[in-house]
């Protein structure tokens, strides 16, 4: 292997870690060491096999559902904002969609910016095809806010977007997340 490619990865990851704080670490040790200790519970009871089959399966389920377990805890408690939307629908005689909101910082850290997503999902989709849409959108907008937050702090924002497709009628769900 090259320095270089040595220099080029430590760069990738040096900026990937850059979104990380010291709560982020907390909660991914934590969630590490507790899949640790039902691994190693399960090598310990191994002369019982359904005890240490049991607790096996259940460290490999902690593994694959970590992302979502990590989602949830800093989005409900470390990293929690109120999102609020004021407008969020399409322009009367134009092909662009207008969204206009505040976010409220009401976590336990400061921010040093915020990102709101928009998903485009057609308007007269059924049930199943909406959930579709939903969690495998043919089409995002990203909006940045690099304006820092601090506790108890709120900021507004707002964005016209254009439309992916103007012949067809969408639904737009916004959210924001903040880092």
């Amino acid at each position: 292997m090259d320095a270089s490619i040595i220099k080029a990865y430590f760069a990738k990851i040096t900026t990937l870690l850059q979104f990380f704080s010291l709560p982020d670490y907390l909660i991914l040790i934590s969630i590490f060491l507790v899949i640790l200790i039902f691994f190693l519970l399960s090598v310990v009871f191994r002369l019982s096999r359904v005890i240490a089959f049991f607790l096996l399966l259940i460290s490999v389920v902690l593994f694959f559902s970590a992302p979502i377990a990590y989602q949830y805890i800093m989005e409900n408690y470390i990293k929690k904002i109120d999102f609020n939307l004021s407008k969020n629908e399409k322009l009367q005689y134009d092909s662009f969609y207008y969204v206009e909101g505040n976010i409220t910082n009401i976590s336990h850290v400061d921010f040093k910016g915020c990102l709101i997503s928009t998903n485009f999902i057609p308007s007269n989709t059924k049930k199943y095809r909406y959930i579709k849409y939903r969690l495998l959108p043919t089409y995002i907008h990203y909006e940045h806010l690099k304006t820092p937050l601090e506790k108890n702090q709120t900021t507004e924002f707002k964005a016209v977007i254009p439309s992916p497709n103007p012949q067809v009628q969408y639904i737009l769900e916004s959210k924001g997340m903040c880092y």
